[in-house]
């Protein structure tokens, strides 16, 4: 999903990519995870392995829920959390469109065509921990529009 913009990233600063728990990807789960904390606390471990002291964070989707659910949670590693289009962030989950012929859908649906997801559904963000959020916090939640 990221080939496209990652090309870019790397000649502004270092990026880590990293595969979301519960998801296809190259991440392990070793330990069980039953909470938005527990999904929090594996993203502030992954980070506290790395060599920088504080992240500028940017997700998609349930990549922006995960990123924001760190923000609001432990804070202390995060510099800003940028999300585009987050999943129970500013609204709900919305429904998804029939996508035809686009390689990253079809790899996706590959994916996913097999796999169980097994972690409880993310809970929504709450209006009174955002406006908590001691960092810059910019998300994109439409085309052409930007709320920062």
């Amino acid at each position: 999903m990221w080939a496209d913009l990652l090309k870019h990233l790397p000649t502004i600063t270092d990026v880590y990519a990293i595969d979301l728990l519960g998801e296809p990807g190259m991440s392990v789960q070793t330990e069980p995870i039953s909470s938005d904390e527990d999904k929090a606390a594996w993203l502030d471990q992954t980070l506290a392995a790395l060599p920088e002291q504080r992240f500028n964070l940017l997700g998609l989707s349930i990549g922006g829920w995960t990123a924001m659910n760190l923000a609001v949670r432990r804070p202390d590693r995060i510099a800003t959390v940028t999300t585009l289009d987050a999943v129970n962030v500013y609204d709900g989950i919305p429904l998804g469109k029939p996508v035809e012929r686009v390689p990253v859908a079809d790899m996706i649906e590959a994916g996913m065509k097999n796999y169980t997801l097994r972690q409880p559904q993310p809970r929504r963000i709450t209006e009174e921990q955002l406006t908590a959020l001691p960092m810059p916090a910019p998300a994109r939640i439409a085309p052409g529009l930007c709320v920062a």
